[in-house]
């Protein structure tokens, strides 16, 4: 018996369902309209009422309509129309949870058995953060802490080794946020048993980060700060990184924050996801030891019999289509191994991108200056596609 068998069914919270007499049902919300043709799901729809379980539901149909009613719920069930009813109620965020498909009741318990603390450094302030996430049902403090949020101004502020270094002791997850930058930065959740630590986040960010200096002069910063929220958006950050806390909170291994950190550039409002990917060779949580040598063999050409090998038009022995979905995660101005990865003005019959970086805009006599512009790798092929890949795959290489 599952819990839908025993458990009072309702509609979804964010969803306004409408069961219309021998035509079928319509359900709407934000994101479009679902109309179910057939007389049965209007029947079944009139019967739901947020206080009946699945077999009371079906109970009202006899029994040589039984099994086209049942058909008929599932289906409302599986699209995540027909869902748990809520205890007590609807409360006021349960029509947010319902569109993430999380059961509100879920996301109340869920998040009132966490305990999470707060730490700030670097002059940011812990407060407002700590604040919304109390106001979300959320007990906030050391004592008992499942999970840490710490604030900061800068993604490689050194304390940040120390605390790495302890969360990887301890086993507590903790999650990294930048409230009040220009661009605000969330995440990722760092888990010791499972994805990657700060350090190697930190790797990622040396390269992309502090641009070109990192390459030349690792030891220099910029002297200029990056921009600050103006004070009409000051508080933004802060509901930002709630809203994300207590969604991995609720939705648990599901939600992206813990393997990504989110980016919003308040200038243009435009959101990004970020892969962190584990580097087997971090000294803070990698394997250890020397990479395994490679002892080189000559390399022999030649076609299995009866072999089925994908071989482009370019020659390519990879679908480029698969080649990207495996490897297009490294692209990323802050997370990335490749920082850019953007096709070239010119004819539409002509496909080329360029890939890599960080560069710097060199201005005036470029000798001296090559470490600083060298940095970009390109690609072509006979589609845009496969350009996209072979670019993409060059700037790997050099990585």
């Amino acid at each position: 018996m599952t819990s839908d068998d025993v458990a009072a069914l309702g509609f979804a919270a964010h969803l306004s369902v409408t069961p219309i007499a021998e035509q079928g049902l319509v359900a709407s919300g934000e994101r479009g309209v679902d109309a179910y043709a057939g007389e049965i799901f209007a029947r079944v729809g009139e019967i739901i009422d947020g206080t009946q379980a699945r077999e009371a539901v079906l109970a009202a149909f006899g029994e040589s309509e039984r099994a086209e009613a049942e058909e008929a719920l599932t289906t409302l069930i599986g699209a995540g129309i027909v869902v748990e009813a809520a205890a007590g109620g609807v409360h006021r965020d349960g029509g947010w949870w319902s569109s993430l498909g999380v059961a509100p009741g879920l996301a109340r318990e869920r998040l009132a058995a966490a305990t999470v603390e707060v730490r700030a450094l670097g002059g940011t302030d812990a407060t407002a953060v700590a604040d919304l996430l109390q106001t979300s049902g959320v007990r906030v403090g050391s004592e008992g802490a499942t999970l840490t949020v710490v604030l900061v101004d800068d993604y490689l502020t050194d304390e940040l080794a120390e605390i790495n270094e302890q969360a990887l002791e301890c086993d507590r997850p903790w999650l990294l946020a930048r409230p009040g930058r220009a661009i605000i930065l969330v995440g990722p959740v760092f888990e010791s048993d499972r994805g990657p630590c700060w350090e190697c986040l930190a790797q990622r960010l040396r390269l992309n980060q502090r641009h070109c200096l990192n390459r030349v002069w690792p030891a220099v910063r910029p002297r200029s700060p990056e921009p600050t929220l103006p004070v009409a958006a000051s508080g933004i950050g802060s509901e930002l990184i709630a809203t994300e806390l207590v969604r991995w909170l609720a939705e648990g291994a599901s939600n992206l924050a813990g393997t990504t950190v989110l980016s919003l550039d308040s200038r243009g409002w435009r959101a990004e996801r970020h892969r962190v990917v584990w580097r087997p060779q971090c000294p803070a949580c990698g394997v250890g030891g020397p990479p395994e040598k490679v002892v080189a063999t000559p390399i022999e050409l030649g076609a299995e019999a009866g072999s089925t090998s994908f071989v482009t038009p370019d020659l390519r022995a990879a679908d480029p289509h698969a080649t990207l979905r495996r490897y297009e995660h490294h692209v990323s101005s802050i997370t990335g191994a490749v920082a850019t990865l953007e096709r070239r003005n010119g004819p539409d019959v002509m496909h080329t991108y360029l890939s890599g970086g960080p560069v710097a805009r060199v201005h005036g006599t470029a000798a001296g200056w090559e470490r600083w512009a060298g940095q970009y790798s390109a690609g072509k092929g006979t589609s845009d596609i496969a350009a996209r890949a072979g670019a993409l795959c060059e700037a790997l290489e050099r990585y």
